[in-house]
């Protein structure tokens, strides 16, 4: 299994990727991207906004009670999200696994040891900096 493992992205430790490598159109709802062996997996969480990719800004925008899941077939170690500065839903995030730290505009979830993370936007603000706006993907696989 090991070698399928390695043929679906780099062989790498580490899955590195912009928002503008997935491949979306402009302000297009979607469910569901797989760019380097890592599934992004995205819900509204309740809101009429669900995550959509943007070219303003080459970022992936997370509204309030939004929900990205990020799935592979290896054990994430450590997810790094570099965001658009001002655009981190003023830390308010919260994940189901590992340690979550945000200092504008990197969002860092370690301690994962899991093939899949969720991150939730949590922030009860309204307007643009309550969001999260990815412009960069870093995924950490264990040894």
């Amino acid at each position: 299994q090991e070698d399928d493992d390695l043929e679906k992205d780099t062989g790498s430790n580490v899955s590195n990727f912009k928002a503008s490598d997935l491949g979306l159109s402009n302000g297009t709802a979607f469910s569901e991207v797989t760019v380097k062996g890592v599934t992004i997996s995205v819900d509204g969480g309740g809101n009429q906004n669900s995550p959509k990719y943007y070219n303003n800004g080459s970022n992936l925008r997370m509204y309030p009670q939004n929900e990205i899941t990020f799935s592979t077939e290896r054990t994430i170690k450590r997810i790094k999200l570099t965001c658009t500065s001002g655009y981190v839903a003023s830390g308010d995030v919260e994940t189901d696994k590992g340690t979550t730290s945000v200092e504008d505009p990197i969002i860092i979830i370690n301690d994962i040891y899991d093939k899949t993370l969720t991150l939730t936007n949590t922030s009860t603000n309204t307007g643009a900096p309550s969001q999260v706006r990815i412009e960069q993907f870093e995924i950490t696989y264990a040894e």
